[in-house]
């Protein structure tokens, strides 16, 4: 083998090692979704695992309560991991007539105390300058099973609490963008689940050296499975080979 082969052959090396190491590495990670902190800890190595291992705490996240999507992300992936059940929460919009806390505890099946303790409040007269209140849910598991959430942070309270939306329900604009403490949150809105989409896509893009737009294809027909999504891709190129192989025969 001439030099020129050699340092070819050994650059193509160099540049395929990353791609497989990275798939290798998300399903290591996955494999270690029970351990937050060691999670945790190995976002601090490098970039790369950073990213790999944020997709992995949201991914334990919504496994462990069970919600289907995450309409806004909090400012910072390990909180996904240190989600405990009083941080989820309703979000009740206040519409002005005949609001009381006595009127809310009895319609939400919780009592005044709580809601005052949540909210930050003294006294009923404090809800006109409100335009939402925060109501505590007993069972955390079990009311934010098959809903979306949306890390939020209440600046009357100083909480930071996870807002369960039921079906139908979106977010108060009030809150829009709270999840970073006022400011612009890590990615807007409704966008989580595009977010890990394009994060895995860039993850197979490179492994399989193709164009972005069909890596996200195949992530969203795999449920973002990165495994199952390589399958897919292996599956329908195999169907083109053999389509190709079989086009002169179909013309004869």
């Amino acid at each position: 083998m001439s030099e020129a082969t050699s340092c070819s052959v050994g650059a193509s090396q160099a540049t395929e090692a990353p791609c497989l190491h990275e798939l290798v590495l998300l399903e290591v990670l996955r494999q270690l979704h029970d351990d937050a902190a060691v999670l945790v800890t190995l976002r601090l190595v490098s970039r790369q695992l950073r990213d790999l291992a944020d997709l992995v705490l949201e991914e334990a996240f919504k496994q462990r309560w069970g919600v289907t999507a995450v309409v806004t992300p909090p400012p910072s992936a390990p909180m996904y991991a240190a989600a405990r059940p009083a941080a989820f929460v309703l979000c009740h919009r206040l519409s002005g007539r005949g609001d009381t806390l006595c009127s809310l505890a009895l319609r939400h099946g919780t009592d005044v105390v709580e809601l005052k303790r949540l909210n930050n409040l003294i006294s009923d007269g404090a809800l006109a300058s409100r335009s939402h209140l925060y109501v505590p849910v007993p069972d955390a598991a079990a009311a934010a099973a098959g809903q979306r959430v949306a890390f939020v942070h209440d600046s009357h309270s100083k909480r930071r609490l996870i807002v369960i939306l039921r079906e139908g329900e979106e977010l108060p604009a009030a809150l829009t963008g709270s999840s970073s403490g006022g400011g612009s949150p890590r990615h807007a809105p409704g966008s989580s689940q595009a977010f890990v989409v394009a994060k895995l896509a860039k993850v197979l893009e490179r492994a399989l050296r193709i164009d972005s737009s069909t890596a996200a294809f195949y992530v969203q027909q795999a449920g973002c499975d990165v495994r199952a999504a390589i399958e897919k891709y292996e599956e329908d190129r195999r169907w083109e080979k053999v389509m190709k192989r079989q086009g002169p025969r179909l013309r004869l």
